[in-house]
């Protein structure tokens, strides 16, 4: 009788605990529904002003920012579904509405460099309703380490 209690248990449990997923963002089903309905030389074009920004030298410790300038030069408004850095140092902030074509619009990139020496290279990858979906940006930093204080 106990094993059929706790088997009962156990199915309630399990039942209790079922597994919502998160309903997808209006956003990625306006990617996808874009991206199945519209040929190839519709798609937004994400044109960057530069792909690549370089700090130069920077101590260590310095929290520094590279804004990244780019234009819709496609036919259709361009949608960012995100971006993420290479490592978590790098943190990028992307527009939240679309940019319409031939608009501009800008990509904020956030380089922490706690912890860390000598040269890096860090990558952000966009994720939009581009074709390709994924773009790729990047910084580079030569990372001084302070000298010991003196007694």
């Amino acid at each position: 009788m106990k094993k059929i209690i706790f088997f009962f248990l156990i199915a309630a449990f399990l039942c209790a605990c079922e597994n919502k997923l998160q309903p997808e963002s209006k956003v990625s089903n306006a990617l996808e529904v874009s991206q199945k309905t519209m040929s190839p030389e519709d798609y937004p074009v994400m044109t960057f002003a530069e792909t690549n920004f370089d700090f130069g030298k920077i101590k260590q410790g310095d929290v520094v920012t590279h804004i990244f300038k780019f234009t819709n030069t496609g036919k259709t408004p361009l949608i960012i579904q995100g971006a993420t850095g290479s490592c978590g140092c790098t943190v990028p902030e992307t527009p939240k509405d679309p940019v319409s074509p031939g608009a501009s619009s800008q990509i904020k990139v956030v380089f922490n460099s706690a912890g860390k020496e000598h040269r890096q290279s860090k990558t952000v990858t966009v994720v939009a309703n581009t074709n390709p979906a994924e773009t790729k940006i990047g910084i580079t930093a030569d990372v001084e380490i302070p000298a010991p204080a003196k007694r």
